[in-house]
């Protein structure tokens, strides 16, 4: 039930944008797998580009940590880089570049609620509060970072802890070097 849910929301958006139906559309007849946490979304391709739940094999599983969705969101491509991918690597490629490029077009879906106009003027006010493809949540988390190091230090610096590592080393080296010349010396004292 789960799966045909998340297949029929993933449909959704790639209705809204065609060309990645199209290119999707190559791929038609094999199976993909989505692990986001707590959701497993396994799925076949049609010849349209849109997908159909499916509970084969699949061909090739994108795993994605749960902390890169939101990244994923914002269209972060190095974020691209954190997807665990097993299975067939071109397929998998390609089903990840879809993923990047999806995006809601929730003007779109508005407008068959509250009418056109009335949906231009709720996106409009949208991208004016929350700006265009998450700049605020990206502010808000360079904010936090800066308050959590600067002001009210929760996160240590990098540097920081450089150095500290580089203390823990020293010390360590102490440490054994003194461990060595106590056993030179016991050893000498009971002979």
């Amino acid at each position: 039930m789960l799966n045909r849910l998340s297949v029929a929301t993933l449909n959704h958006l790639l209705a809204q944008q065609p060309q990645l139906c199209r290119s999707l559309a190559a791929q038609a007849g094999k199976v993909g797998r989505l692990l986001l946490p707590p959701h497993d979304i396994c799925f076949v391709i049609g010849c349209d580009g849109l997908l159909q739940a499916s509970s084969d094999e699949p061909a090739a599983t994108l795993r994605i940590p749960l902390l890169v969705a939101p990244r994923l969101l914002l269209h972060d491509e190095a974020a691209l880089r954190e997807i665990h991918i097993s299975g067939d690597s071109d397929f998998a490629a390609e089903l990840g570049k879809a993923l990047l490029k999806l995006q809601w077009d929730a003007e779109e879906d508005l407008s068959r609620l509250v009418g056109d106009v009335a949906a231009n003027r709720l996106a409009q006010a949208g991208r004016a509060l929350f700006g265009q493809r998450g700049q605020w949540l990206q502010n808000l988390a360079e904010n936090l970072v800066e308050h959590w190091t600067e002001e009210q230090p929760l996160i240590a610096k990098r540097a920081a802890i450089e150095r500290f590592s580089t203390e823990v080393d020293t010390l360590r080296n102490d440490v054994e070097r003194l461990e060595k010349r106590l056993a030179r010396l016991a050893s000498h004292t009971t002979a």
